[in-house]
């Protein structure tokens, strides 16, 4: 099996990019170089910026992916940073799989997450909720895996 080239790598991404209806593909740079793709431009929502970099992951024969998007909320997304807070307390709240004991920061629609969690899953959960929500420009997370890893006992 051949490697593709940075040509095919760059066909790929961008014909991945129009195919999906979650990315305004128009607004996205794409560049490549022995297989590291660039990334650059702007999304309208963390989630759109998210979703890109998962399509990018999937395609065969990127070896490396530079993240450089930046997050324009629109007008009519402009969401207060109290409002986002309380929306993203309330998301992580009804998830029932997540603890009530996480807390949230945001600071100009940058949502900071923290807290411990037993299970991975349950700290990219959290992410994941978080990070669809309108107004959210980035998510850091800082929560914390406390559970030890567990034996299953028969």
């Amino acid at each position: 099996m051949r490697l593709r080239d940075d040509k095919e790598i760059h066909t790929a991404v961008m014909e991945a990019l129009y195919d999906d209806p979650r990315v305004e593909a128009g607004a996205i740079g794409i560049a490549v170089e022995l297989g590291a793709v660039t990334l650059t431009g702007a999304a309208r929502s963390f989630a759109e910026k998210w979703a890109i970099e998962e399509i990018v992951k999937r395609i065969s024969g990127v070896r490396a992916l530079a993240n450089e998007i930046e997050v324009e909320l629109a007008g009519t997304h402009h969401v207060s940073d109290t409002d986002l807070a309380l929306a993203a307390a309330n998301v992580l709240q009804w998830d029932a799989f997540l603890p009530e004991t996480l807390q949230v920061e945001v600071e100009r629609g940058v949502v900071t997450l923290s807290g411990s969690v037993d299970w991975e899953f349950q700290r990219v959960d959290a992410q994941n909720v978080v990070s669809r929500l309108h107004g959210v420009r980035n998510v850091i997370n800082r929560i914390d895996v406390r559970g030890a890893a567990r034996t299953l006992q028969i």
